[in-house]
């Protein structure tokens, strides 16, 4: 090829061209000095270009997978989510959500239920703390042994006025007062009701014999367990003979000298009791604040 006098000049100092074409062929500088030019087609020059630029974005199928990628990890209930490392969070469950394994062996062999056999009942009002009780095989008689049907605990149930049982299916009641406190002065009593606890007999109901055999009305609103009124703790018990009608014989075991209750004939068969806490004259019941509590029933 012919000499050209234009090579090795300054770019300016060429013609200007108003048309290429992809054979045309441009003079390009590579490194210094003088000889260093080389010629080249725009073909081969425009691959390069497209070579550089495609070098520097991601292709159309990496786009497509942009579009459809997790953009945030956002966490629900009981979920934890460390985003140090934005392209790769890290999920994990939150501290008390699940038991532990340990937790999780110990309710394997953990007691499930308590099943009652028999002459036995159990009271699962409280499934954390079943009440288990005897409920047979009395003998003399042909009745059944004695049934707990009721507990009052302070440290389980807190203070509270009285503690209540249905007794219409027993012929004898026992009332125990086992260390019960009072939140003020007033006596340990039993009150009865002949309408399922709707009502209960109070101020003057209260019949007892004296030791002379004289049968006379006690002022107290309830047929007192023990003879000194107090807030101290006091441990008594009472035993109620219950005919379906007609009087009904209570003996408390806490007096000095026990003056058996005569219980009056209601009209109707004593069908709930309680033990609770009573003043000196008719007024509000008085909070037990300690000890325990308890109503048996037997059927003879």
């Amino acid at each position: 090829m012919a000499d050209t006098p234009f090579l090795n000049k300054n770019i300016d100092a060429l013609p200007l061209a108003s048309t290429l074409n992809s054979t045309d062929l441009m003079e390009v500088q590579q490194g210094t000095g003088v000889g260093s030019n080389k010629r080249t087609p725009l073909s081969l020059l425009a691959a390069q270009i497209s070579t550089l630029i495609a070098s520097g974005f991601a292709t159309a199928a990496q786009g497509a997978k942009a579009d459809s990628a997790v953009q945030s990890v956002q966490v629900g209930t009981g979920l934890t989510v460390d985003n140090t490392t934005a392209h790769s969070p890290k999920l994990a469950v939150a501290a008390g959500t699940y038991a532990s394994a340990a937790q999780g062996a110990k309710a394997d062999t953990a007691i499930q239920a308590v099943v009652a056999g028999t002459n036995v009942t159990v009271d699962n009002t409280n499934p954390l703390r079943p009440v288990v009780s005897a409920s047979g095989g009395g003998g003399g008689g042909g009745g059944t042994g004695w049934t707990r049907i009721a507990i009052y605990d302070f440290a389980v149930n807190g203070a509270q006025p009285s503690l209540e049982a249905d007794v219409g299916a027993y012929s004898e009641v026992q009332i125990i007062s086992d260390g019960v406190t009072l939140a003020s002065t007033g006596y340990r009593a039993i009150q009865v009701s002949v309408d399922g606890g709707t009502t209960w007999k109070t101020s003057a109901e209260y019949d007892y014999t004296t030791m002379n055999g004289v049968l006379s009305t006690s002022a107290l609103p309830g047929a007192a367990l023990h003879s000194t009124a107090t807030t101290s703790a006091i441990s008594c018990t009472g035993l109620m003979l219950l005919d379906g009608g007609g009087r009904t014989t209570m003996y408390p075991s806490g007096n000095i000298a026990p003056q058996p209750f005569m219980l009056r004939d209601y009209g109707s068969p004593i069908n709930r009791v309680r033990i609770c806490g009573i003043p000196s004259s008719p007024g509000a019941l008085i909070n037990m604040t300690g000890g325990k509590a308890y109503i048996y029933g037997r059927k003879i």
